[in-house]
């Protein structure tokens, strides 16, 4: 390997750039064994591909890499509640103290919360849409096989600071169901929620989340669940550290990273 990811955090937060994340998921997807497609097919001019081809003995997986890399300083969670608890349309809410209240689902109306998700983060939905797209041409580019088809997207918050990780899996979530019940985003199986660097005190930097099709068979399933293992063996290897993979059967789609002892440089500094 070449160190991508160890020359990522090596820079100073707000100094990396897309580029700079991609170039660590070209390093995984080789590690899991992986090409990127306009390495394995020829893409006809014109044409929409999806970033990478991952393969298994039971499956080939095309994945699409998304990035949320817009900062938008002052479209913060806080401040957007802040504004209705200042106008009084929130109700229920519970006082913590030294200025703080938590926010529960009986805070909002239904049109209230509805508004929230489709309006606080649109780009997160465009990005997903785009995805669909590419992944179906791409599949269509695939020579046949006897093996299983799988496509996903991997959503990678590298650079909104006020978007955690699951916030974005919630937002993932109300699109993908929505879409999904409808026969819509068919060329999507799955969505992966993840960061690098951008993590939430009380989780654990390699915190991730997943959904997938809620007729999931299991190797669809075990799919996911494998490129996720795949990445957090990838970032073992990159950093010498020992995390191992847990998934959360009580809560649908919940990928966790659990080693409370990580040492692994995944912090803004």
């Amino acid at each position: 390997m070449t160190g991508r990811l160890r020359q990522l955090l090596a820079e100073a937060p707000l100094s990396r750039r897309p580029e700079d994340y991609e170039a660590v998921f070209d390093d995984y997807v080789a590690f899991a064994g992986g090409h990127r497609v306009t390495d394995t097919i020829r893409i006809p001019p014109d044409t929409q591909n999806a970033d990478y081809l991952l393969e298994n003995p039971e499956w080939d997986c095309v994945v699409e890499l998304k990035q949320v890399s817009k900062y938008e300083h002052g479209r913060t969670v806080d401040r957007y509640f802040a504004e209705l608890y200042r106008q009084g349309l929130l109700r229920a809410v519970e006082n913590l103290g030294s200025g703080k209240i938590r926010i529960t689902p009986q805070s909002l109306s239904h049109d209230q919360w509805m508004a929230f998700y489709d309006k606080f983060r649109p780009g997160v939905a465009d990005a997903i849409e785009q995805a669909n797209r590419q992944t179906r041409a791409t599949l269509r580019l695939l020579p046949q096989s006897t093996k299983r088809r799988l496509s996903g997207v991997i959503i990678l918050n590298s650079g909104d600071y006020s978007l955690p990780t699951d916030l974005l899996f919630r937002f993932i979530e109300r699109k993908t169901k929505k879409e999904w019940r409808a026969n819509h985003l068919r060329s999507i199986d799955f969505v992966i929620c993840q960061s690098i660097d951008l993590f939430h005190p009380e989780q654990h930097p390699l915190h991730g989340r997943a959904i997938a099709r809620p007729d999931a068979d299991d190797i669809l399933k075990h799919g996911v669940f494998e490129i996720f293992e795949q990445w957090v063996a990838y970032v073992n290897a990159e950093l010498g550290t020992q995390v191992q993979v847990r998934q959360d059967d009580e809560t649908a789609g919940m990928v966790n990273a659990v080693d409370r002892a990580f040492i692994g440089k995944l912090r803004l500094s």
